[in-house]
């Protein structure tokens, strides 16, 4: 089995990328887990929700509470039964943390020190999948603003357990 690792690490002094350019990557397949690191208001989850259809499941993480909220709202609207809000930030430690408040809402980050921030809940991947009881993941999105090393440290454990992993980092897509 295969897991399929996708990195955000979206550059804008390049230029946003496309959506098309990084949907012709996301492809998520019917049953499969997928982890989305930090959804803003889950453009993707969605995506990914309509395309593991109700055998597969999304574990749809986003940190601040704003977006959280409407990430929420989407869930309900779309009626996505096979989505797990969680309102944490995934990170090689568990705790908490703070998370810096950019100008952006799709930009907050916890790897900034800036004196506007807020506190947040602070998990490994590991240890929340540990909790949620899930021992496979199939496909990652990780767009977490320069903290995708801490996620993936945080994520040792089930990544060990994958025999081939695929990566594609967007930063170098462009419009």
């Amino acid at each position: 089995m295969t897991t399929y690792l996708y990195s955000g690490g979206l550059s804008y002094a390049f230029g946003r990328p496309s959506e098309s350019n990084i949907l012709r990557f996301f492809e998520p397949k019917g049953g499969w887990t997928v982890v989305d690191a930090c959804v803003f208001i889950g453009w993707y989850t969605l995506i990914a929700s309509k395309k593991v259809d109700a055998e597969g499941k999304v574990l749809a993480i986003e940190p601040h509470p704003r977006n959280f909220s409407i990430l929420l709202r989407n869930i309900r609207d779309n009626d996505l039964k096979n989505v797990i809000p969680l309102n944490i930030a995934l990170s090689d430690r568990d705790g908490y943390g703070w998370l810096a408040i950019l100008p952006s809402p799709a930009q907050h980050s916890i790897m900034f020190s800036l004196d506007h921030r807020i506190p947040v809940k602070m998990k490994k991947m590991d240890a929340m999948l540990e909790e949620l009881n899930i021992n496979q993941v199939d496909l990652f999105k990780i767009d977490v603003e320069g903290a995708e090393l801490k996620v993936l440290k945080g994520s040792e454990n089930i990544l060990k357990k994958r025999n081939k992993i695929n990566y594609r980092d967007f930063s170098t897509c462009r419009n």
